[in-house]
């Protein structure tokens, strides 16, 4: 019986290689024209806004503004960060630069190889510089130099709105690192578009040891943030005519419930570069002003026929 050779593993050969699943690891692939393999699947938070000044002209997004009624006047943002992440991610994919999208579930660093392993099987890239944003499910590594942020967390809590008047407000902030900032939102809850039937989200910057105290739990949120609305002159729902004078309303109690909360560390490695690894620290409005898309790149010419064709050309470099 003829004995079977082994099969030789197939190793691809990728000049540079960007390890990262944040928006700054996206640009940064999109920006030089690099392949982009995310070492965990994780959207920006949602209401997450880049700057309303901010050139985004570069990804060819359209110039975009949300406004915000505030306690003290209107509040201006610029686009989502998870409409840009999508949009650039897409562009990725179609170039060819995102090959495994949100299927690693970790991945090696083994000399000048990388092992990344999927559900499926185990894909080899063979890399001359290695690009690397976040270490999240990435081993072989350096030893780590130090730590930023660390042991702090956003702690992002959705709150259900069960009795509420109809308010002009869509985002309050405070001083406090608990409830720091609040948006109140359209109810997912129920279907069709509507505006004036809003549920709350808070965002709070806390540290491991405050998460394990009672006082700073999603509970003691909700009850932060009734008082914030009643100082507003928030109300809970109508209950009829005041039967004494008819001119008057009644009203239920202001009713908020948590609806569950999400803890994203913030905390980041620091490693020293080698000759094959440089590790990214940049944040992606640095990233805008360090880099541009070359107009000769395939990418560049796909992206130009993509949806968001209507933008401002503030930078006169597209």
């Amino acid at each position: 019986m003829k004995e079977e050779k082994p099969q030789k593993k197939k190793v691809y050969k990728i000049d540079n290689v960007v390890i990262g699943s944040g928006v700054n690891a996206v640009m940064f692939a999109y920006l030089n024209n690099y392949t982009l393999i995310s070492n965990e699947y994780r959207q920006p938070f949602r209401f997450d806004y880049f700057d309303a000044e901010l050139d985004l002209s570069p990804f060819h997004v359209p110039i975009s503004e949300k406004v915000l009624q505030a306690e003290t006047g209107q509040k201006r943002f610029g686009i989502s960060k998870v409409n840009v992440n999508k949009h650039l991610l897409f562009g990725l994919s179609l170039a060819g630069l995102n090959p495994l999208s949100d299927k690693v579930l970790s991945m090696r660093v083994d000399d000048d190889i990388l092992n990344v392993v999927t559900a499926r099987k185990v894909f080899s890239f063979q890399y001359s510089k290695l690009y690397v944003f976040d270490d999240a499910n990435v081993f072989g590594l350096p030893d780590r130099v130090g730590v930023i942020n660390e042991g702090l967390f956003k702690v992002i809590d959705w709150i259900n709105i069960k009795s509420c008047t109809t308010h002009q407000y869509d985002y309050l902030e405070t001083e406090d690192d608990f409830v720091n900032e609040i948006y109140f939102y359209p109810s997912d809850r129920l279907d069709g578009h509507h505006t004036t039937i809003k549920d709350i989200v808070s965002v709070s910057y806390l540290t491991e040891k405050q998460l394990k105290e009672h006082e700073y739990s999603d509970t003691y949120a909700a009850f932060k943030i009734k008082d914030m609305m009643k100082n507003l002159g928030i109300r809970g729902a109508r209950n009829g005519r005041d039967m004494l004078d008819k001119t008057k309303y009644k009203y239920y109690a202001l009713k908020i419930v948590t609806d569950g909360r999400e803890i994203i560390p913030l905390e980041k490695a620091l490693y020293q570069d080698t000759d094959t690894i440089e590790f990214m620290y940049d944040s992606p409005e640095d990233l805008i002003n360090k880099f541009s898309l070359e107009r000769e790149s395939y990418l560049y010419k796909i992206t130009r026929k993509m949806d968001w064709k209507e933008h401002e050309n503030r930078s006169g470099r597209v």
